[in-house]
């Protein structure tokens, strides 16, 4: 989603380069990008070296990349049924990170408590 203070900080130029360098006509000559969008190549530099355009931009890929996340996984899987065994052990990595990642969410939310004194009298 895209961070309404985000965007205000945007004008209708910067929008329409955005959008067309996460677009999928993206071609890597940013010289064409920059003629579409009727801007120079300096000036894109320019607002690439901004956090404005840049939070932009993270916001607009994001958007458009959510939605593949599923096909990802669908296409790795069916890899690694296929027998490949690079795409097998990506999909253990993945799996493991985010096993990591609820398991440090976990152990945040418990506390065990093993250092309990004994009584004197038990010791």
């Amino acid at each position: 989603m895209i961070n309404v203070g985000t965007e205000k900080k945007i004008n209708s130029k910067q929008k329409k380069t955005a959008e067309i360098l996460v677009g999928d006509s993206f071609n890597t000559d940013l010289t064409n990008i920059c003629e579409t969008a009727g801007i120079s190549l300096n000036t894109l530099y320019q607002w690439l070296g901004t956090e404005e355009f840049r939070k932009y931009l993270d916001c607009l890929v994001d958007k458009v990349t959510i939605g593949e996340v599923a096909s990802v996984w669908k296409s790795l899987l069916e890899q690694c049924i296929k027998g490949n065994v690079q795409a097998i052990k990506l999909y253990f990595e993945l799996k493991n990170k985010y096993k990591q990642d609820t398991n440090v969410a976990a152990m945040n939310l418990v506390q065990i408590l093993d250092d309990i004194p004994k009584d004197k009298k038990d010791g």
